[in-house]
Formats: C-alpha cells, sequence, structure tokens
C-alpha cells in the first residue's frame, strides 16, 4: 500500500463547520492487478478514551467525504462500552452500501494490538481471531474484520444478504397483496 499522509489539521470551507481530524492519507493500493484508492481520516488516542465529540467529528466527515475510510486508533488494547457504542454509531451509518464490495463509509479500529506489533493484521491477532479471518488482504478487508472484532458487528456481506432479503420479502408481499 502506498499512502501519502497529513497530521493534525483543521480544514475550512464557506458555509461549513470546520472539519479537523488528527491525520489524513490519500492511500491506494494494488491487488491481484485491481487498483483501489482513497482517503482516510483519522482520530487517535494514546491512552486516553475517544468521546462523544470525537465520535461526531468522524461521522461529520463521513457525511463531508462519502468514500473516505474513518480510523479510530489507539495504544490501548481494549475498547469501553461507551466507545463501542460510538465508534458502533459511526460505522453503522457508513455501512450503507455504496460501490461494488465497499460501503460508503468503511470504519476501521486499530488497537494496541495492531499497532504496537511487530506482525500486523492478520498476525498480530489471538489464534482463534487469526482462524476466523485469514483472507485479511486489504485496508477494505481490514475495516471489515476490525468491526467484527472490536464492536462485534456482523461482517457488511451478512449485513447486505439480510437487508435484501427483507427487501426481496416486501417486494414479495406487496406481489401477493396486488394479486389478491
Amino acid at each position: 500500500m502506498r499512502t501519502t499522509s497529513v497530521v493534525s489539521f483543521t480544514a475550512e470551507a464557506s458555509s461549513k463547520k470546520h472539519l479537523e481530524a488528527d491525520f489524513a492519507a490519500l492511500w491506494q493500493e494494488s491487488r491481484y492487478g485491481e487498483k483501489n484508492e482513497g482517503v482516510l481520516f483519522g482520530e487517535c488516542k494514546t491512552y486516553g478514551k475517544f468521546e462523544k465529540r470525537d465520535f461526531d467529528r468522524m461521522q461529520y466527515i463521513g457525511e463531508t467525504f462519502p468514500g473516505a475510510v474513518l480510523v479510530f486508533s489507539t495504544l490501548r488494547k481494549t475498547l469501553t462500552r461507551q466507545e463501542i457504542a460510538g465508534i458502533s454509531r459511526v460505522a453503522r451509518a457508513g455501512r450503507r452500501y455504496w460501490k461494488p464490495e465497499r460501503p460508503i463509509n468503511p470504519v476501521l479500529v486499530l488497537t494496541g494490538t495492531e499497532l504496537l506489533s511487530y506482525a500486523g493484521p492478520p498476525y498480530c491477532w489471538e489464534e482463534s481471531i487469526k482462524n476466523q479471518h485469514k483472507r485479511v488482504s486489504s485496508l477494505l478487508s481490514l475495516c471489515n474484520a476490525s468491526q467484527q472484532i472490536y464492536l462485534g458487528l456482523p461482517s457488511w456481506e451478512t449485513e447486505w444478504l439480510k437487508n435484501l432479503d427483507k427487501k426481496r420479502q416486501r417486494q414479495k408481499s406487496k406481489q401477493g397483496e396486488a394479486a389478491a
């Protein structure tokens, strides 16, 4: 993966709120001859806790930049229940299907497990987690896996299929009502 990054910035646009993040990066990766690229914005905490203003700020960035990856990173190995709830809110908003095999604002959660390890994901994870997420080979697949590991959310694909099935059931019942 190739990146170009900037740390701790504030951006301004006329008639909009200030946009502030701890870091941003343009990223590009090539996998099996196919290129993916985009922008990511991150909120960092060394050993402090993420707060409501952090979640609100990242939510605003996601609304302003459709397609951006939103990163929450901390050197702590675990998240509090409040952090999980706040990050999950941002992640759920960003899970809406956007382009083939990707949501509108993927959320990436990084803890000390990933950040302080000599080996990156999936090799830094405990054996049981590593076995569940063997195919983490791209930024987007890492986002998907980190939401499952740290937030307890289902995979994007599972959620999308569930929503598609609900939509099909609604259409089927409407067709049945119209025929009756």
